[in-house]
């Protein structure tokens, strides 16, 4: 979809009536066609900024529905989530208004989605590297042990979301919020697991 399209879609106001579809729990396609129409349109600055700004809870929803049961759904919403993480802004709101944010960004995580796992890991990743506070909040969470965990999966299918899981942790570690260990700055020096039986 090219930029012109995009800011005629807003202009004529399509934005308004997708989202009754986008909020629809009784109808997954047209739910999924929302959020898919959405994803398109975050690539427009004006949308983006909409979707960031304080005071809108659309945001939320981006992160919400990227747990949803629907594959479709949560796919575009993932991806959306992955976008909307660039901004410095959105993952302080992320952080600040959202409660659960753990338990959400942690089911990110666990997803059984290959691609699902490693756009909610994009996601994290930019959060942690976006501030210090938010990098702090989600090493103080339980968030920080999955990191580490998905860091340790043998699955080649799953080698993208673990890059992603590493630059989270690498940007703790720029931070200055944890160190490496001597183990693995040893592993990752040469190359060469330390852990039996790999």
């Amino acid at each position: 979809m090219s930029d012109s399209v995009r800011r005629r879609m807003i202009k004529e106001r399509v934005i308004s009536k997708a989202e009754e579809y986008w909020f629809m729990t009784d109808h997954a396609l047209l739910r999924a066609a929302a959020a898919e129409l959405f994803l398109n349109l975050l690539f427009c600055d004006d949308f983006f900024k909409e979707i960031v700004r304080t005071g809108t809870d659309k945001l939320k929803l981006w992160v919400l529905y990227s747990t949803e049961d629907d594959e479709r759904l949560a796919l575009a919403s993932s991806a959306g989530f992955a976008i909307l993480t660039e901004s410095e802004e959105a993952c302080k709101r992320i952080i600040d208004e959202m409660k659960s944010w753990p338990e959400i960004l942690k089911d990110i995580c666990m997803s059984g989605n290959i691609e699902i796992q490693r756009r909610g890991l994009i996601g994290i990743a930019n959060m942690v590297q976006s501030s210090e506070k938010v990098a702090c909040e989600i090493v103080a969470s339980e968030i920080f042990r999955v990191l580490i965990a998905i860091t340790k999966l043998k699955n080649k299918d799953r080698e993208p979301a673990q890059k992603e899981a590493r630059r989270a942790l690498d940007a703790a570690i720029k931070w200055g919020i944890i160190r490496p260990t001597d183990r693995e700055i040893y592993e990752r020096n040469t190359g060469i697991s330390t852990v039996s039986g790999e």
